[in-house]
Order: C-alpha cells, then sequence, then structure tokens
C-alpha cells in the first residue's frame, strides 16, 4: 500500500499533460498510473495541473550589502518560496579567494539556513584568486557545490578579472563544474551617473554584451562551461545566436528573471523608481521586444531574489542604494501567464540538470522525490499577493490568472488551499551528472 494517492489532475509528463495518478511512499514518487490503488492518503487534484516542485537557482537571502541586509532571511525568504511553488532554492556563498575560505563560509551560511521550510543549496562564489582553480573547484566540490560564482563586476571587493574567469572555465573542461557569471564589463559602466533616472543609462546593454561575448569565447576557447545568470538584454541573446551558436545551450547555458520582462527603464523617470533598483538594471522597450522574441534561447528562469525595504532604498544616490528585487514567490506565475506550458521545464527539468539535482528533482519520475506543484490557470484575475518580508512587492499591482493551490514537499504539504504547514527543508549535495 502506497503513503499517498493523487488523483484527478493533469500531470505533465514527456511535455505533455496526462490526465493520471501519482502515487507516493517514503517521500518519493512510487508510482505513475491511471489504476486506482490502495494508498494510506488520498489528495483531490481534480480541475488542477501538477508539475514537478520548481527550482529557483538564484536567490540571496539573509544578503549583506554595506550597512543593509536583503529584507529575507532562510525562513521567510522560503515561505514566500513555498507560496510560489518553489520547493527548491540555491543561495550564494559570499565571494572568497580561496578553498579554504569556500569551505568556512559554506559552514557559516549553512549555520543560516537551518529553519529554511523548504530544500537548498549553494553556489560556491569567489572573487580574484589566491589558490589554483583547481583548489577552489575541490573545495566547492567538496561541499557539494559544482556550480561557481564570479562577478565581472563589483571592484574591489567581488570582481573576478578576465584572467581569474579564463582561469576557472579553462578549469570546467573536466565537465565536473559549471561556472556562473555575473556578466557586466565594469571598465564600460558609467560610475559617475548616480541618479536613479541614470541606472540603465550607466549600465546600459553593451555592458552586459561585451562581457557575455568574452565569456562565449573563454567557453569556445576551452571547451568549458558556463551560465549566465540574469540575462537583461535582447540584443545578448541574438549576439550569442549569431555568432556562438555551436555553443549556445550545449556549453553555454543562459538565466533570466520576469522583471526584465514585466518592466522597462522607463520607470525609472517615475516618482517610485527606487522601487525598480538593481544590477544588472532594466533595459529600454527595444532590448525587453528582442529578450521576449528571444526567450526560447534562455534555459532557466530564475529570480535574483534580494529584496530591501522601501526606505533603505528611497531618496538615495545609485552608490548608496542597495539593489535588488523580490519576485521568488511570483516567478513561475507571471512567466506562465506571458508563455504558458513551454515555461515549465525552464523552472523545473532544466535548473535541475544545470545545476546538479536532476533526476532527485525537477521530474515527475518514479523514484524522484515527490515536490509537486497543483495549479490552476484559468481561473479569476487576481492581483498577486506578498508573503514575502519586504515591504513593497514590484508586482503588487500584477493582475493574473494562473494560481497555485497546493505545494508538496517530499509528499507532504507546505501549501494547501491558502494554508502554510511547517516543515524543515534540508540541504542538497548536488553533482552534474546529466546533460541537457
Amino acid at each position: 500500500m502506497y503513503d499517498l494517492r493523487i488523483c484527478g489532475g493533469k500531470a505533465y509528463l514527456d511535455r505533455q499533460w496526462v490526465q493520471t495518478n501519482l502515487y507516493v511512499t517514503a517521500g518519493r514518487i512510487a508510482n505513475i498510473s491511471d489504476e486506482l490503488l490502495p494508498a494510506v492518503k488520498h489528495v483531490d487534484a481534480d480541475g488542477l495541473k501538477i508539475i514537478p516542485g520548481i527550482i529557483d537557482p538564484h536567490v540571496h537571502l539573509a544578503m549583506g550589502s554595506g550597512p543593509y541586509t536583503s529584507a529575507d532571511d532562510f525562513y521567510s525568504g522560503s515561505i514566500a518560496a513555498a507560496w510560489g511553488g518553489v520547493t527548491t532554492y540555491i543561495d550564494f556563498l559570499d565571494e572568497r579567494p580561496t578553498g579554504e575560505g569556500i569551505q568556512k563560509e559554506f559552514e557559516r551560511k549553512r549555520k543560516l539556513a537551518q529553519n529554511s521550510i523548504v530544500d537548498y543549496s549553494f553556489h560556491a562564489a569567489i572573487c580574484e584568486l589566491q589558490d589554483t582553480a583547481g583548489d577552489i573547484a575541490s573545495a566547492a566540490l567538496t561541499i557539494g557545490s559544482p556550480t561557481i560564482k564570479l562577478y565581472t563586476t563589483y571592484k574591489p571587493a567581488a570582481y573576478s578579472s578576465d584572467e581569474t574567469v579564463e582561469k576557472m572555465i579553462r578549469r570546467s573542461a573536466e565537465n565536473d563544474i559549471r561556472i556562473l557569471c555575473h556578466a557586466e564589463d565594469d571598465d564600460l559602466i558609467r560610475f559617475d551617473l548616480q541618479e536613479i533616472a541614470q541606472l540603465s543609462k550607466a549600465r546600459p546593454a553593451e555592458v552586459e554584451v561585451a562581457q557575455v561575448l568574452k565569456i562565449a569565447e573563454f567557453v569556445r576557447k576551452h571547451q568549458g562551461n558556463a551560465y549566465i545568470v540574469h540575462v537583461s538584454s535582447g540584443t545578448t541573446i541574438q549576439r550569442l545566436s549569431a555568432e556562438y551558436g555551436d555553443i549556445l545551450n550545449r556549453r553555454l547555458f543562459l538565466e533570466s528573471a520576469p522583471h526584465y520582462f514585466y518592466f522597462d527603464d522607463s520607470v525609472y523617470q517615475g516618482s517610485e523608481a527606487f522601487r525598480y533598483s538593481m544590477t544588472p538594471p532594466l533595459k529600454s522597450l527595444a532590448e525587453q521586444r528582442i529578450l521576449k522574441e528571444n526567450w526560447r534561447l534562455l534555459s532557466v528562469f530564475a529570480t535574483d531574489h534580494c529584496p530591501f525595504m522601501t526606505y533603505e532604498k528611497k531618496n538615495k544616490k545609485i552608490s548608496e542604494m542597495p539593489m535588488g528585487v523580490g519576485g521568488v514567490e511570483h516567478s513561475f506565475i507571471l512567466m506562465y501567464q506571458l508563455f504558458g506550458e513551454e515555461v515549465i521545464e525552464r523552472y523545473t527539468r532544466n535548473p535541475a540538470v544545470l545545476h546538479g539535482l536532476y533526476p532527485q528533482k525537477g521530474s515527475l519520475q518514479i523514484d524522484s522525490d515527490a515536490d509537486l506543484v497543483f495549479f490552476d490557470d484559468s481561473c479569476a484575475r487576481y492581483k498577486l499577493p506578498n508573503h514575502s518580508n519586504q515591504d513593497q512587492s514590484i508586482y503588487q499591482d500584477t493582475e493574473v490568472q494562473v494560481k497555485i493551490e497546493k505545494v508538496m514537499a517530499s509528499g507532504s504539504f507546505v501549501i494547501n488551499n491558502g494554508v502554510q504547514y511547517g516543515r524543515r527543508g534540508k540541504y542538497l549535495r548536488r553533482k552534474l551528472t546529466s546533460i541537457l
């Protein structure tokens, strides 16, 4: 007898909706069958669609930014995530130049995350190296992080030079690590522009495009493995497709976030421009149009969830303002609303594969974790709620017709018909084993 039987819903299997029953035992999917088999508990999913638990591989919880700390810690952020169907997220260690530093930072960050209500992992992160690329890779793999983040901006503390980027990409050719890149050419940024109305002019599209093309050249040269986080410019995708089609979505993968699809840089001229401060910033409407035209070349949608409170952002110069917005609760709903079921794998299978979680996560198959999202894509229009600690969401006036009704993590409800349930998430060690 199974622990749990889920009947009446349509499950997303092999890129199509299938009316079937899911059976769960010991927190994992034990069977998928049209037959009505005996189980201890029964869940009625009539009228709902069922997908694997969503994976957000890009969040910043309890993150320091000068004198400020992001509004969500691991408890509140994981609650917001759960309401959005996110059953696994990956945060970031602070940047360290040595393998020993990565290990110590992991121990610090893991203690902070112990009260997360959903499963979590960490990306290692580096700055200018004081160890070899091999030492860094070994340290990251030891803590179960085959993904290593670097920044080509934020001098001096978090910055990685082109030399460091190339060293890490060369090491990634062994195929056991993937290099995640915040790609903006620091030398092209206009740091003299300090008013929020100038944010997109300070970091225009060419700042991202130039750095991404350099990274693509390193990947091609060394046959490495890289992943560009939060792609904000349509031209970035267009240029990569035209000039680096041989490695795009083979060795070089792209992630973007909902805010680049829902807002453009015209918001920086408004009275509440500070609410939209982030790096990379929102781009022009023309860039957004190109982004929307080329979205299928993106492998992953994530959020870069990093909200701050209104009073921390308001009436400040760019260099004084904490950058980041929220989105972990709303991401899937927003992008499904725009593009429909084609986005599902970009929230489930693709991030699971690219970040070393597949097939435990990101899949509805036997022996995968029973992380399940039940949603209605034909509900009455409603305004998106906010379960984050942030006092204002950039999506608070957005109306949608997609609603997440139930969320299960390892076969137990964390959200069910408007009620949140307590749970202790677990740390996930990851390993790159699958090919997208």
